[in-house]
């Protein structure tokens, strides 16, 4: 799933180290002045990879903090409101969602057809889909949650993300103020993730 918070303008590695844990992300752009340009205009969608490794916490346990969409007001920030519409009947996670974002003077929400998949007992997916044409010309974030293939116990995750805000204002307050959402929504997903792993926090 995807989220505004986590709009990217960062270059470069973000490292955190806690107790066994590392977070680290590696972000791969595109030239940042075009970007910029681009972005501010509205004339082509955003679009990055960010893979990230967790020592010490295995897939399953990363697909369960992200996928409850549900609880993510209660932590990440600038997200006033969380709900899921919908659930799958079978596994229960969730089908369809809503965020609210609100940033100084903004405040908005949006509804993404979400899908939640396990691929096989260490590959996990979920795939959210903006269905709020209003806000969005397109909106989609995609997480893949797999096993570490040299750090036994621990997860390796790519997050592709693609947007265009119908609104130049928006796009451009994107550009400038992104850097600093995404390293508060990273350090909120990191920390979430391992007080669950220790037990401090129930899923």
């Amino acid at each position: 799933m995807s989220l505004p918070s986590l709009l990217l303008r960062q270059h470069g590695r973000l490292s955190i180290l806690g107790r066994r844990h590392i977070w680290s992300t590696q972000l791969f752009k595109t030239n940042r002045n075009e970007e910029d340009d681009a972005l501010r205009s509205g004339t082509r969608d955003m679009t990055y990879t960010l893979c990230k490794t967790i020592n010490g916490v295995p897939p399953q346990r990363t697909f369960d903090v992200v996928s409850q969409i549900h609880r993510y007001e209660e932590y990440i920030p600038y997200c006033k409101e969380s709900v899921v519409h919908e659930r799958d009947t079978k596994t229960n996670w969730p089908s369809m969602a809503s965020l609210r974002i609100g940033f100084r003077q903004y405040d908005e929400t949006f509804i993404c057809k979400v899908t939640c998949d396990k691929k096989h007992t260490d590959h996990f997916m979920i795939i959210a889909d903006s269905v709020s044409n209003h806000l969005f010309n397109g909106f989609k974030c995609q997480w893949d949650i797999t096993s570490h293939p040299h750090r036994p116990g621990s997860t390796q995750i790519k997050l592709s993300l693609k947007f265009q805000f119908k609104s130049a204002l928006y796009n451009g307050v994107a550009s400038i103020f992104a850097r600093g959402l995404t390293t508060l929504a990273l350090n909120s997903f990191h920390k979430r993730i391992i007080q669950c792993e220790r037990g401090e926090i129930e899923l």
